[in-house]
């Protein structure tokens, strides 16, 4: 039987772009920040990799194969870490191919933005923004 007195709470709200930096920001073992799409480009035309710093970036959003680095030189199999966490070479966490699901990204850009998604229809008509905007 569900108790009708105790309530579970969601507050939804907008987050600062502060906020998303420090989500989206890791420091890898070697003492390396990442998390910053500096490239707009996905893959590489002749290898078919990820491009580096780009969109589908390995050092940021984790190793496409689990256990092995972007270089390919390093290959980790099962627990035999050898006490390596990351390529010395391409900076690649040894980690399940599985955390590109959840690791964040972020893009810097000249002024925040919000998706429309976000905005309620009653916010689009007129005189409803305010003098701000």
């Amino acid at each position: 039987m569900i108790d009708q007195y105790k309530h579970q709470q969601l507050r939804i709200g907008s987050v600062s772009p502060q906020q998303i930096s420090t989500w989206a920001n890791k420091i890898l073992p070697n003492g390396e920040r990442v998390g910053e799409v500096t490239k707009p480009y996905t893959f590489h035309y002749k290898t078919n990799k990820p491009e580096k710093d780009g969109l589908f970036c390995e050092r940021i959003f984790g190793p496409i194969k689990s256990g092995i680095c972007a270089c390919g030189n390093y290959r980790v199999i099962g627990d035999k870490k050898k006490d390596r966490k990351s390529c010395e070479q391409c900076g690649v966490e040894f980690v399940d191919s599985r955390i590109r699901r959840y690791q964040m990204g972020y893009i810097k850009l000249a002024c925040p933005m919000i998706r429309n998604e976000t905005l309620s229809s009653h916010s689009l008509q007129p005189g409803c923004l305010g003098p701000d905007m």
